[in-house]
């Protein structure tokens, strides 16, 4: 029989460009190729033809993806969201195990629960854990809603969020200086550096409400020097912007890329 080859038009969408609204600003990605629903790689639809060697492979490419997934979802809520505070929480040894991620992020959930009903606010939080070289836990992140009359200028001249102090440990709160910088800046958190975490481990914790971006428009076949892009892969496969205004839509070329 003879082999059935597919042309790569049926099976990829050319010059994607999608264009996303991120608060005031708005988000622009192009891409060479984007595969369309219902089409995957042979090797991806294999069932158990693995073999030992390309399993490590095989993890190694999803943690990646999970990555890199984890950084564009912690800049979109970033972004997409007003923050009062940079926040760093600390746990100390005779407070709370520092070492237990996940009991910790359970009391720190409850803490914050009680907070809001206790003194009528909305603390809007997200965070993400890091952990010391001794194994110990941490968290980064952003925060808003906490009540002026409870925080406190540290002997190191930083805002500390005293009822947090007395429950779980230390912690250090800095007031924003470009929005936009801070969002591009806590995602530098999320790193390779994942071999103690547990399996099925968060990558990064939010509260619930917060918004996303909204998608406005794609287009296919689109030409890619329409823009001076901030970020340009490598390979040139993808490119990505951030711009202020959408006038760069009425010059916009199409074109047959396959």
């Amino acid at each position: 029989m003879a082999d059935f080859i597919v042309p790569s038009s049926q099976i990829f969408n050319a010059g994607v460009l999608i264009v996303k609204q991120f608060g005031s600003k708005y988000k622009v990605v192009w891409c060479k190729a984007v595969r369309k629903k219902g089409y995957q790689l042979l090797n991806d639809s294999v069932d158990g033809g693995e073999n030992d060697s390309e399993v490590p492979h095989k993890n190694f490419e999803k943690l990646s993806n999970n990555i890199s997934r984890a950084k564009s979802l912690i800049f979109e809520y970033a972004y997409c969201n007003s923050w009062d505070y940079f926040i760093t929480l600390t746990i100390s040894p005779d407070k709370f195990d520092r070492y237990s991620l996940n009991a910790y992020v359970k009391a720190l959930g409850k803490f914050i629960n009680n907070y809001n009903t206790n003194y009528h606010s909305k603390i809007s939080y997200l965070l993400i854990p890091e952990q010391h070289k001794d194994g110990a836990w941490h968290m980064h992140g952003l925060i808003s809603g906490i009540l002026s009359k409870h925080l406190t200028v540290n002997k190191n001249g930083y805002l500390e969020f005293s009822l947090y102090s007395k429950r779980f440990g230390y912690c250090s709160l800095s007031p924003l200086k470009s929005h936009e910088a801070v969002s591009k800046y806590i995602t530098k958190y999320v790193t390779k550096d994942l071999s103690s975490m547990s399996l099925g481990q968060r990558l990064y914790y939010c509260s619930k409400g917060l918004k996303r971006s909204q998608m406005l428009y794609r287009f296919d076949k689109v030409e890619s020097d329409l823009l001076e892009w901030d970020f340009v892969h490598p390979d040139g496969f993808c490119k990505t912007a951030m711009v202020d205004n959408l006038d760069f839509l009425e010059n916009m070329v199409f074109s047959d890329l396959y």
